[in-house]
């Protein structure tokens, strides 16, 4: 039988909520006391004439708390909301904290919260919610723990236990709120970017950079070393093997193995460059020597989509759905040579490098049918692809870091390594896999791609079932 939480939350999934509704009555029910409790008290008390559930009216009561007291007490329990009804003046005192000034915003505003342990230790949570990780988290993904507890001897009380339960419950509701205060105080949609592809300021770069080539490799090796050293110090690093530069530059750099991987991105950016509108990284230079590998791009503004997808409008997520459909389409209208020697190649012709089939080339390919039944497991031998799909140009990444967004826009799509000729179908599912939880993400997608490849998605979740690179 159905229980009252599930059949609130059925109702509230299969409603029409604008962003971040939906997520904002989840966490009423989800991280309410008693989920159950809380759910009679949403289909009961904003049950309207047509024996449905006004959600418009609950979601403006619960961010404003306008029924707090009683809101309350369906979310925890009748102890706790009576507990914070007239607070005698030490109990106000005993509750009173020193924070430093950046943890106690984050503490306010629900991005943090205190996960009890033993006596008065508590874990400290970050709410993966709206963005980056604050710095202060940064590095502490895994372990952080405090202590309540009267360092100073001075008898001072520890807060009060049920009062931080509290808290920790109301943490995404209020992480949430504040997300849905950013976006109805901004206009519907941001500034526009601009998609030219034939800037005055792009064909000044071109000849600085056929000059630039003209010097000696030993030198431009040099200059990127000095520039890695500086961009270190001005930027940090988070990710292996990528620094960025000074002057509006990347630098992808490993050993001299990782030479065909960054020849393959290389190439791939000037066949996108050249034949599309596609916002990518322009490529500047390609470097090898016998012990190390140099790819230099220029950077593009903005951060993973992933990190600002809670923040977007509906209206902004429909506008990248749409940008994004008209790249895929351009990408797909790219000329492949009249007589290729292979079908599937990634973007110089050669082996094809994605991690969904392993961390090492596979291929090249003469037909989609070697490589179907390259993807085959022998656990299930009758499992396989169709071979009649077009054999189009794809990314073949297209996830939430690759995609760029700055000001509710996608500004670009980076990270292009993976990019060759595979079956049609290939980038609509990778752009589902190793998703899991990001149902907006996953919802563009559908848009993206007009739910064609459905048939070809379930086979290949069967085979991530069994064997995944990650």
């Amino acid at each position: 039988m159905e229980s009252d939480k599930a059949r609130a939350l059925r109702i509230v999934q299969n409603s029409e909520l604008a962003h971040p509704g939906l997520p904002l009555v989840e966490a009423f029910l989800n991280d309410a006391a008693d989920g159950d409790q809380a759910a009679r008290y949403l289909l009961q008390t904003y049950a309207d004439d047509g024996s449905g559930t006004n959600l418009t009216r609950f979601l403006k009561d619960w961010q404003d708390l306008q029924r707090l007291y009683d809101l309350l007490g369906a979310f925890t329990t009748s102890f706790h909301r009576d507990l914070l009804k007239d607070q005698p003046p030490e109990n106000q005192i005993r509750n009173h904290w020193t924070l430093s000034n950046d943890i106690a915003i984050a503490f306010s505003r629900g991005a943090i919260k205190l996960e009890k342990l033993e006596g008065t230790e508590y874990d400290i949570l970050y709410n993966h919610i709206g963005g980056k990780s604050p710095p202060f988290y940064q590095g502490r993904e895994y372990v952080w723990k405090c202590d309540l507890i009267d360092h100073s001897n001075s008898g001072v009380e520890t807060p009060n236990p049920d009062l931080v339960e509290i808290h920790s419950r109301f943490s995404r509701a209020l992480k949430w709120s504040e997300i849905a205060t950013k976006i109805n105080s901004r206009p519907c949609l941001r500034q526009s970017r601009n998609t030219d592809c034939s800037s005055f300021g792009r064909t000044i770069s071109t000849i600085f950079l056929a000059l630039w080539s003209k010097f000696p490799d030993s030198i431009r090796f040099q200059t990127y070393r000095i520039l890695r050293t500086i961009g270190y110090r001005l930027y940090g690093s988070t990710t292996t093997g990528i620094q960025r530069l000074p002057f509006g530059m990347y630098l992808k750099h490993g050993p001299e193995f990782h030479a065909k991987r960054h020849a393959g991105e290389f190439n791939a950016l000037k066949v996108v460059g050249s034949q599309t509108c596609i916002p990518i990284p322009r490529p500047i230079d390609l470097l090898l020597t016998d012990t190390e590998s140099f790819l230099v791009t220029s950077r593009i503004k903005g951060g993973p989509v992933g990190l600002a997808i809670d923040e977007c409008s509906d209206e902004e997520m429909q506008r990248m759905a749409q940008d994004l459909r008209s790249w895929v389409a351009e990408l797909h209208a790219i000329k492949m040579d009249k007589h290729p020697k292979y079908a599937i190649t990634n973007a110089t012709g050669g082996p094809c490098l994605d991690y969904r089939i392993g961390g090492d080339p596979v291929g090249p390919f003469h037909t989609e049918r070697e490589f179907s039944e390259s993807l085959q497991l022998g656990i299930l031998p009758d499992l396989v692809h169709r071979t009649d799909h077009r054999i189009v140009f794809t990314h073949a990444d297209l996830n939430m870091r690759n995609i760029l967004v700055n000001n509710g826009r996608i500004s670009g799509i980076v990270d292009w390594e993976n990019a060759g000729w595979f079956p049609e179908y290939w980038e609509y599912t990778k752009c589902h896999f190793g998703v899991m939880y990001s149902k907006r993400w996953l919802k563009m997608i559908e848009v993206v791609f007009e739910n064609k490849y459905e048939a070809e998605l379930a086979i290949e979740k069967q085979y991530w079932a069994y064997n995944s690179a990650w």
